[in-house]
């Protein structure tokens, strides 16, 4: 289930985009933060202290549950609105990250030289294009084959996010260590970790725990 939890990683993506990323990224960092607490575990406090966990049932959404018990109408319709539109901005997002992922691979020389070509608005159109019918292959997958191909995909993106993480927080660690033992000023650094070095093994031993629990 990594993968529907998916996303904040795509800030360090979108920092090849930004003109100024050492104050746009950690102003980026701290706002989906604030909105992970107060859209997920904000959303999931109200709902374990509406619904009893008797009443939660896999027919509806529990946000449909919680409209409709304070007399909400059309709560619902709602909630497909809102899904609809968080599974748009999830496969823009995806889009985004994958297009530029294969053309920076491509810049490096990892990848067909064809995937570095631009627009005339510098989209990298040809990675685009690629990776919509990468999106294409897996959502036809869903429909003709939900238990073997789909769900092979979805293993493998769930585990795909588990290893982002990882590398994140491991790439964190060596860079501030090398950064020091080289004469650098971490004061000079845009983004300091409080509970550094302790941070970073931290992050890793809990994404352990949770992908060998499955908690």
């Amino acid at each position: 289930m990594f993968y529907a939890f998916s996303g904040s990683e795509l800030i360090g993506v979108a920092a090849g985009e930004t003109a100024d990323p050492a104050k746009s990224i950690p102003k980026a960092m701290r706002s989906t933060v604030v909105r992970l607490l107060i859209f997920f575990v904000g959303a999931i406090a109200v709902i374990a202290a509406t619904i009893p966990f008797d009443q939660v049932g896999l027919d509806q959404s529990p946000f449909v549950t919680v409209f409709s018990s304070i007399g909400i109408p059309f709560a619902a319709d709602a909630m497909n609105f809102v899904i609809i539109t968080a599974l748009l901005s999830a496969g823009n997002s995806g889009l985004f990250s994958c297009a530029r992922m294969l053309y920076s691979l491509s810049d490096e020389g990892h990848a067909p030289r064809v995937l570095r070509k631009l627009t005339r608005r510098g989209i990298p159109m040809v990675a685009l294009s690629v990776s919509m019918v990468g999106g294409l292959a897996s959502l036809i997958s869903s429909v003709v084959a939900p238990e073997t191909v789909y769900l092979a995909l979805v293993s493998v993106a769930g585990f795909a996010v588990v290893g982002v993480w990882m590398s994140i927080a491991a790439s964190h660690f060596f860079h501030r260590r090398t950064f020091v033992k080289n004469g650098g000023n971490v004061a000079a650094l845009p983004i300091r970790p409080r509970c550094f070095p302790s941070s970073d093994p931290g992050v890793l031993a809990l994404l352990h725990f949770v992908d060998r629990y499955r908690v």
